[in-house]
């Protein structure tokens, strides 16, 4: 079984949009998000995925992937199915300042 519990933002700058490195997916069927938003940050953190053949380009925010944050604290994107070739984590920010670090944690064979 494979299993994955990757930091994807470690206190990154949360005002500058950051996006994560691209995870392969071939073998993962489910993913969950925890990020930890510290200051006064809002603005949207998303499971983004993309099924190209090699180098990913195309990506797609997955419909039921993304959370919005508004206060500072844990925040949850619940269990999500996964078939797709890559994984990555997107943060849009709105307003405010901080930082953010998010979790993925996956499953797959």
């Amino acid at each position: 079984m494979r299993f994955l519990n990757d930091l994807v933002f470690n206190a990154v700058n949360g005002t500058t949009d950051p996006v994560s490195q691209p995870i392969p997916a071939q073998y993962l069927f489910a993913a969950s998000l925890q990020a930890n938003a510290v200051g006064s940050l809002n603005g949207v953190i998303r499971i983004q995925v993309c099924n190209d053949d090699g180098n990913p380009v195309t990506w797609s925010n997955l419909s039921n992937g993304s959370h919005t944050i508004n206060t500072p604290g844990p925040h949850l994107i619940e269990k999500v199915d996964l078939a797709y070739n890559w994984i990555r984590i997107a943060y849009t920010h709105t307003s405010g300042t901080g930082t953010i670090t998010a979790r993925l944690q996956a499953l797959g064979n």
